[in-house]
């Protein structure tokens, strides 16, 4: 809840700003309960969306098919952006919380990346906005790179099919490793 409270009010203006540059781009937003749903409806009806409105379908789980059926996904950072690059789907990850919460975090853990396809890859091939770099024009503008150059849309696309053969290879090693990596970065 707390996580569509913080972004959900970035993500909508964002949307807004995509469907400005290409009128015809439709959104799927998937919520992974009935509790949820309710929360994310409430939130889309306080928006007033106007146009915008017939654009957007909100659908109570299914978010494996949404990202299957999407050109790009836009997230939260977490195990959904592993979920999307296994799926090989270019995504933008946004993260937003409490300025009390981000100042303690932000102290603990120093890596160079926090979306997991990026860590695992060692890559940028997730553009990434946490905090105040979390802005609706930040996020639109990055969505409009990946729905409209092809060269680094292949590029991610290739990337995260490399990637999905690496982890079948192994991937309890892969993973420990980054995880192993984060704490040492925690604690260093």
């Amino acid at each position: 809840m707390a996580e569509v409270d913080h972004l959900l009010p970035v993500f909508i203006p964002a949307m807004r700003l995509l469907s400005e540059s290409m009128p015809s781009i439709k959104f799927v937003i998937p919520a992974a309960s009935d509790k949820l749903y309710a929360h994310i409806e409430a939130g889309l009806a306080e928006a007033e969306l106007g146009d915008l409105a017939t654009n957007i379908s909100l659908l109570s789980g299914k978010s494996q098919h949404c990202m299957a059926i999407s050109d790009t996904v836009l997230l939260a950072s977490g195990t959904a952006s592993l979920e999307a690059a296994l799926l090989a789907k270019p995504m933008v990850v946004a993260y937003k919380m409490s300025r009390f919460s981000y100042a303690i975090i932000s102290r603990m853990l120093t890596t160079e990346y926090v979306a997991l396809p990026n860590l695992l890859t060692r890559k940028p091939y997730v553009p990434e906005f946490i905090q105040q770099a979390a802005t609706p024009e930040a996020l639109a503008s990055a969505l409009l790179t990946l729905l409209t150059d092809e060269d680094i849309y292949q590029e991610t696309i290739s990337a995260f099919a490399e990637l999905t053969e690496q982890l079948a290879q192994g991937a309890d090693l892969k993973a420990a490793a980054a995880v192993a990596d984060l704490i040492d970065n925690a604690l260093d």
